[in-house]
């Protein structure tokens, strides 16, 4: 039992590996400052010097049955990776891509004979469109086109909806995105 575990965590951290170092890479890249004529600036000076912000997320899951019924864990782990470019014309794009991973859990597919039914919440710490999927759950959370001006603020895309109705951390792994 020890030795998946440890192929886990190895499965896990691996292919990141190359992630990491790239997007550190790119934001030193991007940190730095030339001295430029403030003439010359064109699209791409603004693309390429856009703002990265990010998020990890840790959720621990546990469902505790009374009786003969199977208890059920989980832990995922995941991070977000945000990037809006500075204003050109009023026209600024942004992305955001989500990556999740489990850390531990119980076989979550495992059949309860008593209820004929498997795990309910955990799985929907992972994809939920295909279970049973628990490494590399990746998914593009926004990609848009944005205009500001003084009096108007125009978004069209799939992109993070900020309202009183919808809670964007509400506990989950991957927020809720709404298109267009």
């Amino acid at each position: 039992m020890l030795e998946v575990a440890k192929n886990e965590v190895s499965s896990f951290f691996k292919p990141n590996l190359a992630v990491l170092v790239f997007c550190s890479l790119l934001c030193d890249s991007l940190g730095q400052h030339h001295a430029e004529d403030t003439e010359d600036k064109n699209a791409l000076h603004y693309l390429s010097r856009g703002i990265f912000t990010g998020q990890v997320r840790n959720f621990t899951m546990s469902t505790i049955n009374k009786g003969e019924l199977n208890d059920y864990y989980a832990n995922a782990i995941g991070r977000s990776i945000h990037y809006e470019s500075l204003p050109y014309k009023g026209f600024s794009v942004g992305l955001n891509g989500i990556f999740v991973y489990k850390t531990f859990s119980n076989d979550l597919l495992e059949i309860d004979t008593n209820v004929n039914a498997h795990s309910s919440y955990e799985l929907q710490l992972f994809d939920v469109e295909h279970k049973g999927n628990y490494t590399d759950i990746d998914r593009l959370e926004e990609l848009f086109l944005k205009y500001e001006s003084k009096k108007l603020r125009l978004i069209y895309g799939k992109m993070e909806m900020k309202s009183p109705l919808i809670n964007l951390h509400d506990g989950r792994m991957k927020p809720k995105v709404f298109p267009d």
